[in-house]
């Protein structure tokens, strides 16, 4: 699965656009995540590794399309099993 960074949806005559928000992780019986901004940055927060802190990994655009689909971090491979999307327009067709 390669996740991307938006797409649209048509409905009955409406372009309706989804953009990423957050992707989750899964590996070794611990969950991270990904934050989008709505300006594109990455940021990177594992509660364990960066308490309270989140660390910023660039823009969704600048990222190659498989970046998303796994996050690696000090010597572990994490899969990504969810993802958030927004509704961030709607035009009329």
């Amino acid at each position: 699965m390669k996740l991307d960074p938006a797409f649209n949806v048509n409905v009955k005559g409406t372009a309706i656009r989804y953009a990423l928000r957050c992707v989750i992780y899964v590996g070794n019986h611990h969950f991270t995540s990904r934050i989008v901004k709505t300006n594109g940055d990455i940021w990177y927060h594992d509660g364990i590794e960066t308490g309270f802190t989140s660390i910023p990994e660039g823009n969704v655009h600048s990222q190659g399309p498989w970046f998303l689909n796994t996050s690696k971090r000090n010597g572990d491979t994490r899969t990504a099993c969810g993802a958030i999307y927004a509704m961030v327009d709607e035009v009329q067709l």
